[in-house]
């Protein structure tokens, strides 16, 4: 008896392109309004995705299920946390590539 496997490859590989150093780029399945520390968003972005560096400038996640996503960047420094907000709609295959043009908010923390 002889089995041959077929790969199956679900989901979107999803690439943001990051113009600045030391972001922390988060996703998060669903659609959530940026909250407040008190509010619960640090075990929010616990629960999802976090980029993983593979090259200077890039964070990649890997294959995702279609859906509704809230991608959330943190940049930090030793007085400060900003933090940028934005929704994201990703296909049920392919490579996505998305650069991040973030809008900072000052967080709270």
């Amino acid at each position: 008896m002889t089995l041959d496997f077929t790969e199956q490859i679900e989901g979107a590989l999803l690439e943001i392109f990051v113009p600045e150093r030391n972001i922390e780029v988060h996703l998060i399945p669903g659609n959530l309004p940026l909250m407040g520390p008190k509010d619960g968003l640090y075990s929010k972005l616990q629960s999802g995705f976090m980029g993983k560096p593979v090259r200077e400038g890039v964070r990649r996640f890997p294959r995702l299920p279609a859906g509704s996503y809230t991608l959330f960047a943190m940049r930090r420094d030793e007085d400060v946390t900003e933090v940028h907000r934005e929704e994201l709609e990703l296909p049920d295959g392919g490579d996505v590539a998305f650069t991040l043009l973030p809008q900072w908010s000052l967080y709270d923390d």
